[in-house]
C-alpha cells in the first residue's frame, strides 16, 4: 500500500480527482480478487443472509469507498509520511469503538499495544518535524 501511495503522490497527474482515483483503484483490485476467487471455485460458497448483506453494504460504503477516498484525498494534500499513519491509528480507533458501542473489554495487552502505537506515531512525527526545521 505504501508503494502505491508514493507512486500516486508523485507520479499521477494532479488533474485526476482523488475520488475517481480511489474508485478506479478499488474496481481494479476488486476485479482481480473476484477473478482469482472464481478461478479457485469459491463462487459456490458465496451466500448472503439479510444480516450479512447489511454488514457488507455498510463495509463497502463506510469501510471502503468513503475511507479510501478520504485517504487518497489526504494523500494529495498532506505529506506521505503523515498520511501513512492512518494504518497505525485505525486499530486503536476500532478497539475504542468496540469498547464504546459493543461493550467489548479492553485488556492490558491491548492497552500496551496502544501505548506502543502512540509512541511510534509520536516518534515518527517528532522526526518529521525536526527534519522540516532544518
Amino acid at each position: 500500500m505504501e508503494l502505491g501511495s508514493i507512486v500516486s503522490k508523485y507520479h499521477v497527474s494532479k488533474d485526476i480527482d482523488p475520488i475517481m482515483s480511489a474508485a478506479l483503484q478499488m474496481l481494479l483490485g476488486g476485479g482481480a480478487v473476484a477473478i482469482v476467487g472464481l478461478l479457485r471455485g469459491e463462487a459456490a460458497m458465496f451466500h448472503f443472509s439479510t444480516r450479512s448483506l447489511v454488514a457488507f453494504i455498510y463495509l463497502v460504503v463506510f469501510g471502503s469507498i468513503l475511507t479510501y477516498a478520504a485517504y487518497i484525498y489526504a494523500l494529495s494534500k498532506l505529506p506521505t509520511s503523515t498520511t501513512s499513519l492512518y494504518a497505525y491509528i485505525n486499530p486503536v480507533v476500532a478497539v475504542f469503538l468496540g469498547w464504546l458501542i459493543l461493550d467489548e473489554p479492553i485488556g492490558w495487552n491491548a492497552i500496551a499495544g496502544m501505548i506502543v502505537i502512540f509512541t511510534g506515531v509520536w516518534s515518527s512525527r517528532q522526526r518529521d518535524e525536526s527534519a522540516a526545521r532544518r
